[in-house]
């Protein structure tokens, strides 16, 4: 690109060259050398006598800015064009001011210019002031300042602006000052004479509900429902979209009222049909009447008047509702009904719906009869709809039906249409993963014979397959091989993103990895940009694995291709160096390069460094050696987080941020001052995940580090060994958590386990003290052999061999078992009282680690007991109550706090030893819970499985989060 050649015409005298000039700029910005002089030749132009070459010079200002450097003097050029009272494009420059905002690094100076410019003439210069202003409010200096030109904004002259308004102070609710004068802004622009004002508040009020107290509820809930049944079209509308976007949040009364408005509404004009249709089955799970709602589902796609489009989606979505259907039975006859409609399109989504459908279904013969119907079917569409479904439905079927499978998988594997073929191949995958050991090798064979398929369509399905399958497969080595060589045949769609990226889940399990590191390095060389950033995820993910010699091969590479100053190769270098930090050999030579990336021009740059840097300083904090030390990376890591959120992506720590500042909050401030900041920094998080497809599992991982953070809250003079454990879980939780939303849990196993088991908290002096007491209760063992002190000294050495590292609750416990037991069976002899003021010191100290350091000191006393008496059969009492404790009882219990009681093992003669785990049920609360609790009230219950679903779930929950993941083995 001759950058000099294009500047010249520039300044050409024919308007068509500076046109195509433009157009130059515009297309390779990001690869220009002097990018401050392409800017310069496109604020010059927008001040061009021809009007064409002005719009094309504004149309570049917001395709480029990104890309610039020195972003605050370019932001200033925007400025001072829309100050221009004589610039004639002003209100097409206003719309880059929103886009510029996001990438202009937030100084005192573009605040101020953002404040005079909502006060600009021009009604675009005002509203996208304002959509700035908010976009970054949270950020704002002096939020008092800013939101009093929003509340002025609100009353604007121009319906745009208080439109703009209306809309979007939802999203910044919880960091307005006054929050009174807010909603009463909402509750005027409700009653706004233009319907798009009016529509546009329903989008505000229903995200404000959820953050409000009981008695404000009800004003707002009573607005949402005028706006349901407004005479304007428009205003229905975004108020049904709005309410259905919200419902999970809303108590179960106005989840009927809301419903009873919504079931009404069906029918009352195709717009409102269509908002149905598009919002219906994410909200499916949350509606009242399941069975209206399908119901109703069903014949707006089966209405021929309404837009094919919406209908087709509606169907995509059909597998995840029904589910949650009472009348299952009638559901699936519904589905059977939509594999014959007369569009091509719902018939396919209908015949893939099945497989996700299966597993629901009580008589899964009639619909594994129906869907291999569906697999010889002469249309196309529907054999690639069920070619789809059947290896969702494989892990199902009994061996003679799975017989069938096989032969259907086969035949529609060698299928005339390349799309049926596909589809089985990507399905092939889903059925080894699930596989049954008497097909694996079959189905295997049938998806290595389609990596030679001559369509692109059916070797990028096989690659899926691959990937997803890739550890339960026996011959790994085969299988990489298949990937190496359909990703190098040298057709560009075979190399893109998708297909390279797929190489990183396999890499971890591919038996020869020094082969895996050369296929990889050989691809890290290749001409084509996107296979060289996208080999760079998984030669980091192999790093762990391999010697130092080839670990400084990768790393050398990597580094080598920063030169490259490829935007998308820097950014996946600057974000894989901060999953992998803690395996690079030099770790101050990775520490550096993201130091440098991050003052990089492009944005996607510097954002993906400053990630990375605000995960390594959160390890280094939990590294720490000294208190000082851990303050220190704690704030630099919210400072790295603070300047990712800042500009306006779509990142996943906006997730983790909220929690990072929480803690340092709770560990750093009084506790008085935090609280306040703490749950507005949760209300963030919750904010965060809105938009995640695992949206319900990260809801549920923000409910756990809240949970989280409330022990933190209520702990006093925590120590730096106790604030890095904390932090530790932090950090392993929101790694996972950020993961989750870019993936589902399909494909983010991992992240989904560690979310839902939770994280015992590790400790260093923890493991050595445990070490510790094992090796001196065999000592004590062995010392009191022939003695009347060898059954308890004995006892207590097998005892304690069984004790592993987990959470502290757990290993509190521990302590508390053996100290009850040791009390009720050391004679209560003078000679004896050392032993009992040790387990007193026991019971006064509240440090775990302190705790076991005193048992460490009471063991080797035990040899040395004076006993009066022979001794109780200690070790037939330990190995009883052992017994009684895998017995474990379900219960709610009476009282004035109403509680879930599981209870383990029986009170011996005073000692404690009966163990019991209470569940507040505020802290599993649902709206069913009331009628689940009847069903449980007065019986004997001792599995999950004989609890009613939603609150076998919310046990398991509550029970994983505070890392009593042995209760759960014991209650499956």
């Amino acid at each position: 690109m001759d950058q000099t050649k294009i500047h010249e015409n520039t300044f050409s005298s024919d308007p068509k060259e500076r046109i195509d000039a433009l157009r130059q700029l515009n297309n390779n910005f990001d690869s220009l050398p002097r990018k401050k002089e392409a800017w310069d030749d496109i604020i010059r132009l927008t001040s061009d006598s021809n009007s064409e070459v002005q719009k094309q010079a504004v149309i570049a200002i917001d395709s480029v800015f990104c890309f610039v450097p020195e972003k605050i003097q370019c932001w200033g050029d925007i400025v001072t064009l829309l100050e221009d009272k004589e610039f004639d494009f002003k209100s097409s420059v206003a719309e880059s001011l929103y886009y510029a905002f996001r990438y202009t690094p937030k100084e005192e100076n573009v605040w101020d210019n953002l404040s005079k410019l909502a006060k600009n003439e021009e009604q675009a210069v005002r509203k996208n002031s304002a959509r700035s202003l908010i976009s970054a409010f949270q950020h704002a200096p002096n939020k008092t300042e800013a939101w009093g030109i929003l509340h002025k904004l609100s009353s604007d002259i121009e319906s745009e602006v208080r439109r703009t308004i209306a809309r979007e102070i939802g999203t910044v609710f919880l960091h307005i000052p006054d929050k009174d004068q807010a909603l009463e802004d909402l509750f005027k622009l409700s009653r706004d004479e233009r319907s798009t004002v009016r529509g546009a508040t329903a989008r505000s009020l229903s995200m404000v509900f959820r953050y409000l107290p009981e008695n404000q509820q009800k004003s707002v809930w009573d607005v949402l429902l005028s706006l349901m049944e407004e005479k304007s079209i428009n205003v229905r509308e975004k108020a049904i979209k709005s309410v259905l976007s919200e419902i999970e949040y809303l108590p179960g009364a106005y989840k009927k009222q809301a419903w009873e408005i919504l079931h009404k509404l069906r029918d009352s004009d195709r717009a409102i049909q269509i908002t149905f249709l598009n919002f219906i089955p994410s909200a499916f799970q949350y509606l009242p009447d399941k069975q209206q709602a399908w119901q109703d589902l069903i014949a707006l796609i089966e209405n021929k008047g309404i837009d094919i489009m919406a209908r087709t989606n509606a169907v995509h979505f059909l597998g995840s509702a029904f589910q949650y259907v009472p009348d299952k039975v009638q559901a699936f006859d519904d589905i059977i009904r939509l594999t014959e409609n007369d569009d091509f399109n719902i018939r396919r989504y209908a015949s893939n719906s099945i497989g996700h459908v299966f597993e629901h279904i009580s008589k899964t013969e009639r619909a594994w009869k129906f869907l291999h119907e569906l697999t010889e079917s002469s249309d196309t569409n529907i054999r690639s709809g069920a070619a789809q479904s059947i290896g969702s439905v494989y892990p199902y079927l009994s061996d003679q039906d799975k017989e069938q499978a096989l032969q259907d998988i086969i035949r529609l594997a060698k299928d005339d249409e390349s799309s049926v073929r596909s589809e089985v191949a990507g399905s092939i995958g889903y059925a080894i993963q699930n596989r049954s050991e008497n097909y694996e090798n079959k189905l295997w064979d049938i998806l290595h014979n389609l990596a030679d398929d001559p369509d692109i369509g059916v070797k990028s399905s096989v690659v899926t397959s691959i990937d997803v399958a890739f550890e339960h497969l026996s011959d790994k080595e085969e299988a990489w091989n298949d990937l190496i060589k359909i990703i190098t045949t040298g057709n560009p769609f075979l190399r893109s993103n998708s297909t390279v990226f797929s190489l990183q889940r396999p890499v971890l399990c591919v038996p020869d990895k020094n082969q895996a590191v050369e296929d990889l390095i050989k691809l890290a060389n290749d001409e084509n940009g996107n296979v060289r950033s996208n080999i760079i995820r998984p030669m980091c993910s192999i790093i762990r694995y391999l010697n130092e010699e080839n670990k400084n091969r990768v790393f050398n590479i990597i580094y080598s291709m920063v030169e490259s100053n490829d935007r998308h190769v820097l950014s996946e270098i600057a974000l894989s160096l901060g999953y992998v930090y803690q395996y690079i050999p030099d770790k101050d030579k990775a520490f550096g390069e993201l130091l440098r990336l991050k003052e990089d021009d492009s944005v996607y740059v510097r954002v993906s460094s400053n990630r990375s840097l605000g995960r390594i300083s959160i390890f280094k904090a939990s590294q720490a050696e000294t208190e000082e030390e851990y303050e220190k990376e704690l704030e630099n890591a919210v400072s790295f987080f603070e300047k990712v959120a800042e500009i306006d992506l779509y990142n996943p720590f906006d997730f983790c941020l909220p929690f990072y500042r929480a803690f340092h909050t709770l560990i750093f401030k009084k506790q008085k001052e935090a609280k306040e900041e703490v749950d507005r920094y949760l209300a963030e998080a919750k904010e965060a995940i809105k938009g995640s497809e695992s949206r319900e599992l990260l809801f549920d991982a923000v409910e756990n580090l809240a949970n989280a953070l409330k022990e933190v809250q209520n702990l006093e003079n925590m120590d730096l060994e106790a604030k890095k454990d904390k932090l530790n879980f932090y950090r392993t939780h929101c790694e996972k958590a950020s993961e989750l939303m870019y993936d589902t849990e399909k494909f983010a196993p991992a992240a989904t386990g560690v979310i839902r088991k939770g994280l015992p908290i590790l400790d260093r002096k923890l493991k050595s003290l445990l070490e510790e007491i094992q090796e001196k209760a065999k000592t004590a063992c062995r010392e009191s052999q022939g003695t009347d002190t060898e059954e308890i000294a004995c006892a207590v050495s097998r005892e304690v061999q069984k004790w592993e590292i987990g959470s502290q609750e757990e290993m509190s416990w521990y302590v508390e078992n053996l100290i009850f037991t040791l009390e009720s069976n050391v004679p209560k002899a003078a000679e004896n009282q050392p032993i009992f003021d040790k387990i007193e010191q026991i019971r006064e100290e509240k440090v775990l680690v302190k705790q076991y350091a005193i048992l460490c000191s009471i063991i080797p006393m035990i040899p040395n007991l004076h006993v009066k008496q022979a001794i109780s059969g200690l070790a037939e009492e330990v190995r009883g109550v052992k017994e009684a404790f895998d017995t474990l009882s379900i219960a709610l219990k009476p009282g004035i706090k109403e509680e879930i009681e599981i209870s383990s093992g029986i009170e011996i003669l005073g000692t404690g030893a009966k163990h019991i785990v209470t569940i507040p049920l505020q802290e599993i609360s649902y709206d069913e819970l009331k009628d689940d609790l009847k069903r449980i009230k007065g019986k004997h219950i001792t599995k999950l499985s004989r609890l009613p679903v939603r609150l076998a779930r919310k046990i398991k929950g509550y029970l994983l989060l505070h890392d009593r993941e042995d209760l759960v083995e014991q209650l499956s």
